[in-house]
Formats: C-alpha cells, sequence, structure tokens
C-alpha cells in the first residue's frame, strides 16, 4: 500500500483539489496526515483495531483514499462525487469485515446468579395451613396434591386449601401453580 503521503495526495486528487501531476503544498500535506491519523484513531475508537501504522493492506487503500477525501471535503469546501462516496462507503465495509471485533459481553452478577420464574429452587413441601403468610417458591400439599406459590401473600382463613389443578390458583392472597398429585 502507499504511504502516508501518498495516500493525502490521491485523497486531494479525488477531491480535485490538484491537478494529476501536482503535490500538496506542505500545509496541505500535514492537514492530510493529521486526518488520517485521527481516522485511523476513530476507527481504534470505534472497535475497527487497525494498526496505526500505514501502510494498511493493499485490498483497503481504495477505501481509505475515499474515506480521507471525504474527511478533507469539509475543510477544503469541496464536494465529493458520487463515486468517491460510494468508495468511501465500501471501503468503511470492507474494513469492519475484517477488522471490526465485538466486545465480549459482560453481565451483571445478579444475572448469573438469579434464577428465573421458571426456575425453582426445590423447597420442602409442607402441609398447607390456614390463615398463613406464604412468599414466592414457597410448596405446599393440600388435597393430595402439591403447589407452588408465584404470587406472595396470605392462605384463605378457612377450608382445606388449594384443590383445583390450573395454572394459577387463588387462595385468600395467595396465588398457586399446580405442581401435581402427591403420593
Amino acid at each position: 500500500m502507499s504511504s502516508s503521503a501518498q495516500i493525502v495526495t490521491r485523497a486531494m486528487r479525488r477531491l480535485r483539489l490538484l491537478d494529476e501531476n501536482e503535490d500538496p503544498s506542505a500545509a496541505q500535506s500535514s492537514l492530510g496526515i493529521t486526518a488520517l491519523n485521527a481516522m485511523i484513531a476513530g476507527w481504534q475508537g470505534d472497535g475497527i483495531n487497525v494498526s496505526a501504522d500505514v501502510p494498511l493492506p493493499s485490498e483497503h487503500e481504495e477505501g481509505v483514499v475515499a474515506m480521507l477525501a471525504m474527511r478533507l471535503a469539509d475543510e477544503y469546501g469541496a464536494v465529493p462525487g458520487q463515486i468517491v462516496i460510494r468508495d468511501a462507503d465500501r471501503g468503511m465495509a470492507r474494513l469492519q469485515a475484517a477488522y471490526l471485533s465485538a466486545p465480549l459481553a459482560k453481565f451483571d452478577t445478579a444475572l448469573k446468579t438469579v434464577p428465573s420464574v421458571a426456575i425453582s429452587y426445590v423447597n420442602a413441601i409442607d402441609d398447607w395451613v390456614a390463615a398463613t403468610a406464604y412468599v414466592a417458591f414457597d410448596r405446599v400439599a393440600a388435597n393430595r396434591r402439591q403447589y407452588e406459590c408465584i404470587i406472595a401473600g396470605t392462605s384463605a382463613s378457612t377450608g382445606n386449601g388449594p384443590a383445583s389443578a390450573g395454572p394459577e390458583i387463588t387462595d385468600g392472597t395467595v396465588t398457586w401453580r399446580y405442581l401435581g398429585e402427591t403420593n
């Protein structure tokens, strides 16, 4: 791939800031190289893990030149052509495909250790008791069936406890989930 100075020269030519055989002034070269370095640093900040050392591999050269031309266009009041815009878009897509690395996912400790509602602790199964406070995941046996508390509350003050086999059984202010028959 070309040197930084050659990339700057080509980018300026694509913007028609220089004639075909004209070289940039020292000030233009300095501005262009500064913009190129900032552009590469920006890619690194975006997770595109390219080396800050130019040259990059040759398959990225045309895209880098076009992207630098886009970056310099505003600086010089130039309007990039449609082909420069297309080449810059394709160049960025190639860089992302070659160098983009997604960071490893990190999860809060609580998300790793708290079970979901579908996974419950295996608690001892106690006999149902009237007018008793129950919390989520408490398990009871009533009427030869097993139930698990899914909404905390207080059981009914009379009766023998839940007796149906539905997915949500109300008993006082407690809501139970049917688990199955007892032995």
